[in-house]
């Protein structure tokens, strides 16, 4: 079997709490400065019932020969960081072909109408989002794509 041009992997940190937002900062300063090599999917704040991780950040990888060196630059990375107290990883090794592209997000209606940062007529990334959020439920895109994800 070839290998494949990308990998994702799920990362699960455990951030020193008053710190939580520095951390997503040097995730994503890493996302930029690697451009296509290492994109950030997204990084959320979680909550862990063994309280092992406070943060989960699935990242796209670019695979190289070795296989796992832009892997390597982000573990460096979460190593390095004085704010991280430990990670693991979640490497995917298959999926549903469907399912990402079938994926649809939902919004509630008090998350939709408390939310005065995206709602009204403000452009967000472009994006108007009284147009494309004009009733709150179900949505015809990936969870991602809304501010709520």
């Amino acid at each position: 079997m070839a290998a494949r041009e990308r990998v994702r992997v799920w990362f699960l940190i455990k951030a020193d709490p008053k710190r939580i937002s520095d951390v997503r900062v040097q995730l994503k300063k890493l996302d930029e400065e690697q451009g296509d090599a290492i994109a950030v999917i997204r990084i959320d704040e979680v909550e862990d019932k063994n309280g092992e991780y406070n943060l989960v950040a699935p990242i796209d990888l670019k695979n190289d020969d070795s296989g796992m060196s832009n892997f390597t630059k982000v573990t460096d990375r979460l190593k390095k960081s004085r704010y991280v107290i430990n990670h693991n990883y979640l490497k995917v090794t298959g999926h549903d072909p469907e399912i990402p592209h079938l994926a649809e997000g939902y919004i509630s209606p008090t998350e939709f109408a408390n939310d005065d940062k995206h709602h009204g007529r403000e452009q967000v990334y472009g994006i108007d989002y009284f147009t494309l959020l004009v009733t709150p439920g179900r949505q015809k895109h990936s969870p991602g794509f809304t501010p709520w994800g």
